[in-house]
């Protein structure tokens, strides 16, 4: 498939009811074009994630809710978070003293950019502080031929967990995908 006209890209994204306000830096399906909500919210986003099927205005979604939108139950021993990580469906497993209390696939979206700022809000402001665990585990990354985007994606998100364990002095290890 080549190179797709302004007017193609316009009519998609008005299909999707948002308004193409700036693609003059469109070349292929990475390249960033800037639309609008219907609400009024300007948005910078690839092409190609504008058009996945779970793209939403991050301003109007607000499915991340930073009030503890999951009902963990409170601490019971020694806690465990497990992560096995992606940037639009982050799984979370919570263990207290060996025992699975809490899983639940969260939900981010917009553009890459845009998830991984709302994964490390999460992390930080509801894992972190107010489930407060004792040791984090994360899936490590692996290379799938052909897919270098997403490896450097889930490298970035990687790193952020990372830091985010780091500062707030939480024991952290990376674990093989397979285990």
């Amino acid at each position: 498939m080549g190179r797709l006209s302004i007017d193609s890209i316009r009519a998609e994204v008005e299909k999707k009811g948002y308004k193409l306000v700036d693609a003059s830096d469109y070349t292929n399906m990475q390249s960033i074009i800037t639309v609008q909500c219907p609400k009024g919210h300007l948005i910078k986003t690839s092409f190609a994630d504008f058009r996945a099927a779970s793209f939403t205005c991050p301003e109007c979604d607000k499915s991340i809710k930073f009030n503890n939108p999951t009902g963990v139950p409170p601490k019971n021993g020694y806690r465990v978070i497990a992560f096995d990580q992606a940037t639009e469906h982050f799984g979370l497993s919570v263990f207290d003293a060996g025992e699975l209390v809490f899983f639940h696939l969260y939900t981010f979206s917009g553009n890459v950019n845009q998830r991984l700022v709302q994964i490390r809000k999460f992390v930080r402001d509801i894992v972190i502080k107010e489930w407060h665990p004792d040791y984090i585990v994360m899936e490590d990354i692996q290379y799938q031929y052909g897919a270098v985007l997403t490896y450097k994606i889930l490298a970035m998100l990687l790193g952020i967990l990372e830091v985010e364990c780091t500062e707030a002095g939480i024991e952290y290890e990376v674990v093989s995908p397979n285990v």
